[in-house]
């Protein structure tokens, strides 16, 4: 949401409903996933869910409001050959612009692997989507890749943001890295 409270986006969560255990958190099952390599095809079908579900999102809201779907992409995605191409065509074949489109990486993807993703996150950009940082302040690096690298915004980890009223450690923390982003131009959440 917006400062206004106004609905400004939507996040694609991906949740395995098991018939024996529920509801199983993403905790539990993406590192298995990546390991088995796996991910890419849950991937592909959280994005290719999301475009298709877009027109009726779009259609839920008023003309006019401009509105995003975030997709959280795990290393292996983000780091596969042909991974914007592939994002590109999938938006394309359900009718989402890439404007709509905001691809969510952990810190600790884009630590990582900073150098093969560097030219995705500006391919993308260039295409207008958004390129959201997660967990930021979770990673263990400096902060030279905000300066290298063309995200449109960031996400506070919730670790600081639970804590923010009780602790003013994490106040301030969250004070700054707003600060941050402000003075760089990036959106914050």
């Amino acid at each position: 949401m917006a400062q206004d409270s106004s609905l400004i986006g939507f996040e694609a969560l991906m949740r395995w409903r098991h018939p024996g255990l529920g509801l199983v958190s993403p905790d539990e099952f993406i590192g298995l996933a990546e390991k088995t390599g796996i991910i890419r095809r849950i991937g592909q079908w959280g994005l290719r869910r999301a475009a298709q579900d877009w027109p009726q999102l779009r259609a839920a809201h008023p003309e006019g409001t401009p509105l995003f779907v975030s997709v959280n992409l795990s290393a292996p995605e983000m780091c596969s050959p042909g991974i914007v191409d592939q994002i590109h065509d999938c938006l394309q074949h359900y009718g989402m612009p890439m404007t709509a489109l905001r691809i969510e990486l952990t810190e600790t993807t884009v630590v990582n692997n900073m150098e093969a993703v560097i030219d995705s996150i500006n391919r993308l950009r260039a295409w207008g989507a958004g390129v959201a940082l997660d967990d930021f302040g979770t990673g263990y690096a400096g902060l030279d890749y905000l300066q290298n690298m063309a995200f449109s915004s960031i996400k506070i980890d919730r670790a600081f943001v639970q804590h923010m009223h009780t602790s003013n450690r994490s106040f301030h923390i969250i004070q700054s890295a707003l600060e941050l982003s402000r003075r760089l131009g990036i959106h914050s959440v």
